[in-house]
């Protein structure tokens, strides 16, 4: 764009427009936080079924259930996992289906935290367009 003067409804616009851009930013910056924090989740789980189907029926683990408080569980079933589905459904799932599914779950998010850093570029190279548009006018 040549050093011309933007006219006040081309500045507003353009405020405007900058304002937007910095919000939509800040909320698709929270939401790869939160894809890439679920990400890491779901790979510590499948690291802990891994390591889990490895104990033999009867062995003792102490587990979290909530902060700082513990208890002492046998393991009832080896290779066995209760597996979430969503809408309430839960089911038992051999070691290698519950795996399967998370590693669903992690593709899923993998392919939607690409998205969202693609629209995060754009927005970020608009953002700087807009900014150099302005200092050249002003």
């Amino acid at each position: 764009m040549s050093q011309t003067k933007l006219s006040q409804e081309e500045l507003r616009r353009l405020s405007a427009e900058y304002m937007l851009l910095q919000n939509l930013i800040r909320e698709l910056e929270q939401r790869i936080s939160l894809l890439s924090t679920t990400i890491n989740e779901l790979m510590t789980t499948k690291q802990t079924i891994n390591e889990l189907s490895k104990l033999s029926k009867d062995h003792e683990l102490i587990v979290s259930v909530g902060r700082d408080v513990y208890l002492r569980v046998k393991v009832a079933e080896s290779g066995k996992f209760l597996v979430d589905l969503g809408a309430g459904t839960i089911v038992e799932r051999s070691t290698e289906d519950a795996i399967k599914i998370i590693d669903s779950r992690i593709e899923d998010l993998r392919k939607a935290l690409e998205e969202y850093q693609r629209n995060y570029s754009v927005l970020v190279n608009r953002l700087a367009q807009i900014r150099e548009i302005i200092e050249k006018s002003t």
